[in-house]
């Protein structure tokens, strides 16, 4: 794959196939559209056409394949019932194939409206939502989740925080991650950081069976070969589209930032 590419794949079909070689790996994959920041019911109703596809595409073949949904991409942006509609139809798709769901979660001013459809749907079938590191509100974000019965992934996030200190974000996800681990509710952590992740796999303490550690497409191949084999839950996101600019910049800045911080990623 070209350095260009690594991001993610051109299409549904690809992304499928992805997943499945990925099964035979020992490691879930998480596929997702990379539609966002809809401004219109022609973009929304694209989005809501792939988020059905890749669905049904994923049902009746390995079954621990889930999608994940961007909220602006289902109108979330100028209409808000417009985003629960669409977001209605795919839970309903998802819980007659068995599908798990995941919502992303984007920009600091969307958070509480995300939040707000997580509940709704916590209440009709399993979901996990984002919750960024980098915002002063995500510790009392998580209690409210783990309340809800919300199923939580912890991120750096890729959008704009509150701090961009690398540590405070570090110290900031020990204390996310510690938090849910001591309610005894399963989740998952992003993150491609060698101290992080030898924190989690170590002193932590975090029984493997809690814990699912999550990586993007693109990064730490040999580390997610490597704990899929020792026994660990290991997932990978997988965006599939055909304009994945706006994505790979986020990907591209990510490690800047590490590089400014003298840290590389995981191998």
């Amino acid at each position: 794959m070209s350095a260009e590419n690594r991001w993610s794949l051109p299409d549904l079909g690809a992304a499928a196939d992805w997943c499945r070689g990925r099964h035979g790996q020992g490691i879930h994959c998480t596929i997702a559209s990379l539609d966002e920041y809809a401004r219109n019911r022609d973009h929304t109703a694209a989005a809501l056409r792939a988020a059905l596809a890749a669905i049904r595409t994923l049902a009746g073949g390995p079954a621990d394949c889930t999608v994940s949904l961007k909220p602006t991409a289902l109108g979330l942006l100028f209409d808000a019932g417009e985003y629960e509609r669409n977001l209605a139809a795919i839970v309903s798709e998802a819980e007659a194939n068995g599908i798990g769901i995941e919502i992303d979660m984007e920009g600091r001013d969307l958070v509480d409206a995300t939040l707000r459809s997580a509940r709704e749907v916590a209440g009709e079938y399993p979901v996990t939502v984002a919750l960024q590191a980098y915002l002063d509100r995500t510790l009392d974000d998580c209690d409210v989740c783990i309340s809800k019965g919300i199923r939580i992934r912890v991120v750096k996030g890729a959008y704009l925080g509150d701090t961009g200190d690398f540590a405070s974000v570090q110290n900031r996800m020990r204390m996310l991650i510690s938090r849910i681990a001591g309610s005894g509710e399963n989740f998952s952590v992003g993150t491609h950081d060698p101290e992080l992740l030898g924190w989690i796999t170590g002193e932590a303490g975090v029984p493997r069976h809690q814990v699912e550690l999550g990586f993007l497409m693109g990064l730490a191949d040999e580390t997610k070969l490597r704990l899929a084999a020792g026994g660990w839950d290991v997932s990978e996101y997988v965006p599939f589209g055909a304009d994945g600019t706006a994505y790979r910049k986020r990907r591209e800045r990510y490690l800047q930032q590490l590089k400014e911080a003298g840290r590389e990623p995981v191998p």
